[in-house]
């Protein structure tokens, strides 16, 4: 979670490099998210939602058609951590978006991803 709070690569190129952790426990900083070299391992990316872009952020009053549609739960940047097993996605872990970019908090981000990851480890 330190990595993701500090890295300037995944927050400016985000959703093409991601970090890598392997089952061994090495860690690889800013690989291509599409190149990942390893058949088990797990990624973390920084990533905005799919039609983010089609959503003003300012535009924050009440009743809008687009709030009641969930699929923009995760509009904003945020971490995805996926688990790859003999090179294919077997499972992703979305943590919530924060406004400031700041993914510290225990109970929203690092029980989450310590669950995600107990099964793993």
């Amino acid at each position: 979670m330190a990595r993701i709070n500090r890295t300037s690569a995944l927050f400016q190129q985000f959703g093409f490099l991601c970090d890598v952790i392997t089952p061994d426990g090495r860690y690889f900083e800013e690989l291509p998210l599409d190149y990942v070299p390893f058949g088990d391992c797990v990624t973390i990316s920084l990533e905005y939602g799919a039609g983010h872009d089609a959503i003003d952020p300012f535009d924050v009053g009440a009743g809008r058609d687009w709030e009641a549609d969930t699929s923009h739960d995760d509009r904003y940047l945020h971490p995805v951590i996926r688990r790859r097993r003999d090179g294919e996605v077997v499972a992703t872990c979305r943590l919530p978006e924060d406004i400031c970019n700041d993914w510290v908090d225990d109970k929203l981000y690092r029980e989450p991803l310590r669950a995600f990851l107990g099964e793993w480890l």
